[in-house]
């Protein structure tokens, strides 16, 4: 990747610290909600029941646009007229700013520009809506178990914030991971060691619901979100229901 670049020249300059870092983040965060939302939109494809997915993660920071990662960093090169010479590999060429390991500077860039540009809250945010449509649910699980911090051990001693970022990341993680089985009507395995225990909980939920549907009066297709309430007589009995749901625009 292109952020192997940055990340080789940033070790003795603070103005990029951090910068390949958080390139990589970005793209694998990315292509982790992609990936979900990509699955939902088949499953809405699928037969009206509910379907329930099984979700392996330590949760997510969703990034949001960062102008900093923007800037003009060790990929860009002074604008000018474009020369054709001889690149790295003997071969003709207009992009002369490549290093020896035949990366492509400009393309480093644009892939930088870009991925500061991401929003994976709005992205997120999305996700539950499509979820919400097509009837899936999500039971996301953190395999970590307890953790105590949410930067790995092989790389503590790389660590770029401080420790109570650190925690503060991991608390936001972990409710990413909450929010997804809240919103969807799911369960999240978070925050314990008893894995057993919660895969336990998982299968009861499965095997005993519920599916009712119903035709709203209104039939405005605006994308607003409207609350759904759902109350039974019979005492001694909790319900968990879905909060809601968001039709299209279109």
């Amino acid at each position: 990747e292109c952020a192997g670049i940055t990340g080789t020249r940033t070790q003795s300059s603070d103005t990029y610290k951090g910068v390949a870092e958080e390139m990589i983040d970005r793209r694998r965060e990315k292509r982790a909600l992609d990936a979900l939302e990509d699955l939902v939109i088949y499953l809405h494809g699928v037969r009206d029941e509910r379907k329930a997915v099984l979700v392996v993660s330590d949760g997510w920071r969703l990034f949001r646009p960062n102008p900093n990662l923007a800037r003009i960093g060790v990929c860009d090169s002074p604008p000018g007229v474009t020369k054709i010479g001889v690149g790295p590999e003997g071969k003709l060429t207009t992009d002369l700013h490549r290093d020896q390991r035949y990366q492509s500077r400009s393309a480093c860039d644009r892939d930088r520009q870009t991925l500061a540009g991401l929003d994976n809250w709005l992205t997120f945010g999305d996700l539950l809506n499509r979820a919400n449509r097509a009837n899936a649910s999500f039971y996301p699980i953190d395999a970590r178990g307890l953790p105590a911090s949410d930067t790995p051990i092989e790389r503590r001693e790389f660590m770029t914030v401080s420790g109570r970022e650190d925690r503060t990341r991991l608390q936001h993680r972990v409710d990413t991971l909450q929010t997804l089985a809240d919103e969807t009507d799911g369960l999240a395995v978070v925050s314990s060691n008893d894995i057993e225990r919660g895969m336990r909980r998982i299968v009861d939920d499965l095997t005993s619901y519920y599916l009712l549907g119903y035709y709203s009066p209104n039939d405005k297709l605006d994308g607003k979100f409207r609350s759904i309430k759902v109350r039974i007589k019979r005492p001694g009995v909790d319900v968990r229901a879905r909060r809601g749901y968001a039709p299209p625009t279109r």
